[in-house]
């Protein structure tokens, strides 16, 4: 609703143009994320944070400073891809967790509580620096939270990618961790 009510009141699209922008995004990520979770087991996951995290904050950037429409549009595709596959990813290592119940669980809670903290900051944002301050705020914040999930991606990968890691010897909390911040960065 937030990106909605920005392109609406601060670029001047009609609602309904602004509502397709949002179908266009959700559109292109469900269809990543169809096509890439079957290869998240061949891939290098932190290698594809390390190109969809810098492509999803560069897209909300962008986006702050965007008045043409078809543009938007395309950035918003983009933006569909590139949180597509950090969200296959994300749920990946949520579900390669030593309990993954626990990190969705944890992921969740603390979903909730940065959600309070940013609905009124996304607000107040817009409040200060019109429809900007929307995007450039959601790039903050998956900043704050993405660069922390791939720091922990490359300084403490997981034994065995593509397998369940429940129970198998050398795989720690550092799993669940990782897995807590992905959901977190998927789910805010």
């Amino acid at each position: 609703p937030w990106i909605i009510g920005a392109v609406v009141d601060g670029v001047g699209f009609r609602a309904d143009a602004a509502a397709f922008l949002g179908t266009v995004e959700l559109t292109l990520m469900g269809l990543t994320m169809l096509v890439i979770a079957p290869l998240v087991p061949k891939l290098k996951r932190a290698r594809v944070v390390a190109i969809a995290l810098p492509a999803t904050i560069a897209a909300q950037v962008v986006c702050a400073f965007l008045h043409e429409y078809y543009l938007f549009m395309g950035v918003r595709a983009v933006s569909g891809v590139a949180f597509g596959s950090l969200f296959t990813v994300a749920t990946a290592e949520g579900a390669d967790a030593d309990e993954p119940e626990r990190a969705f669980a944890a992921a969740s809670v603390i979903t909730m509580c940065c959600g309070v903290v940013k609905s009124p900051l996304l607000g107040y944002s817009k409040q200060l620096f019109g429809y900007h301050g929307v995007f450039l705020a959601l790039a903050v914040y998956y900043v704050l939270i993405g660069v922390p999930f791939l720091w922990l991606l490359v300084v403490e990968p997981a034994p065995r990618r593509g397998a369940r890691s429940h129970g198998a010897a050398g795989t720690g909390a550092h799993v669940s961790l990782i897995a807590a911040a992905a959901v977190l960065m998927v789910m805010g």
